[in-house]
């Protein structure tokens, strides 16, 4: 592994856990309002949920990875070159099938949310179930989608 690439991880990492930091934040400040919240309780449930994220990532790329036919991958890659669009057919082709495994990834989040804002922050039951529905859809690993 060279430097630029653990660089990268790890930024992508700290990205990661900022803007779970901050989706767990605004969606807790928003269900509990003010008065409950706390900085120290909101930042170690945001490393937990960060690392279902990073897992639940790596398991929608291997999924999708599985779904993606190489040969097909390679003729879209071709016409593309040959039509002047570049990799536009070849990365439509990937987005689909790593479309196709985002519920998935969504479920999974929508779980481990549950888990993090009931145990990880105490929120009764009703409040972490808008709490999870909210987070699975705003932390899902999204930016995978776009990136071949």
């Amino acid at each position: 592994m060279d430097s630029a690439s653990l660089l990268y991880g790890l930024l992508a990492l700290v990205a990661t856990y900022v803007w779970v930091f901050a989706s767990l934040a605004a969606v807790q400040l928003t269900v509990r309002l003010i008065l409950r919240f706390d900085l120290r309780e909101t930042a170690l449930a945001a490393l937990w949920l960060t690392a279902a994220v990073v897992v639940v990532g790596a398991v929608v790329l291997q999924l999708s990875a599985a779904a993606v036919d190489p040969a097909t991958l390679e003729r879209l890659r071709q016409q593309g070159e040959a039509t002047g669009v570049g990799n536009v057919l070849a990365q439509s082709y990937v987005m689909q099938k790593r479309l196709i495994v985002m519920p998935l990834a969504v479920v999974a989040l929508g779980v481990a949310s549950w888990f993090v804002v009931r145990r990880g922050l105490g929120m009764r039951t009703r409040s972490a179930v808008l709490s999870a529905v909210a987070l699975a859809v705003i932390v899902a690993p999204w930016p995978l989608v776009v990136l071949v």
